[in-house]
């Protein structure tokens, strides 16, 4: 068991991996609001759970452009989560996820806020936030810095990794989805 945690798990992108497929099974459990749904919708839709596992990844592999590594994947982490939760809290309150247009209408939320959230809620949450800033602060202070890995001929690398890996996963989403769509309009011109 060693020579297998020392082969193969010992290593950063092995983490990142672990760290991106856990990021995303606790983000859909908090918007199924429920552990049992969260497999069921990894068990029915593999594809789709995986890919987005894949776009997690995506943002996690930019820690290899930086020194702090860890505080970098901290702060992808806890960027990740946060919406995750967002997205949960939302679908209590509507139907719809979180979306981009939601960034939009950030005015009107601390209009608004009064109406989904309690007065202690609300301070939970600012305390909460100043909790999670000073751990980050804390954070960037006592990680260490990598000392390999960032020299001038591997940046350029990285980007190129991180950039083709991308890519790949975009496509192979916007490909798959559009086989979807043409696959469902087909199914409803033929009445299936």
């Amino acid at each position: 068991m060693k020579s297998l945690y020392s082969k193969y798990l010992d290593n950063s992108i092995a983490f990142c991996i672990l760290l991106s497929i856990a990021l995303n099974l606790i983000i859909e459990t908090l918007g199924r609001r429920s552990p049992a749904l969260c497999l069921s919708y990894l068990v029915h839709s593999p594809q789709t759970f995986f890919y987005n596992t894949f776009i997690i990844f995506a943002t996690l592999s930019v820690v290899y452009l930086v020194k702090r590594r860890i505080f970098a994947c901290v702060v992808v982490s806890i960027l990740w989560l946060a919406i995750g939760i967002t997205n949960g809290i939302i679908l209590g309150f509507r139907t719809t996820p979180f979306t981009m247009a939601d960034f939009a209408l950030v005015d009107d939320v601390f209009k608004m806020i009064t109406v989904y959230l309690t007065v202690i809620q609300i301070v939970l949450i600012a305390l909460a936030a100043l909790a999670i800033l000073a751990a980050l602060v804390l954070a960037f202070i006592f990680t260490p810095a990598v000392l390999y890995g960032c020299h001038a001929l591997h940046v350029p690398m990285n980007t190129a990794f991180i950039l083709l890996t991308g890519s790949q996963i975009f496509a192979y989403g916007v490909y798959y989805y559009f086989l979807l769509y043409i696959l469902k309009q087909w199914e409803k011109r033929q009445g299936i």
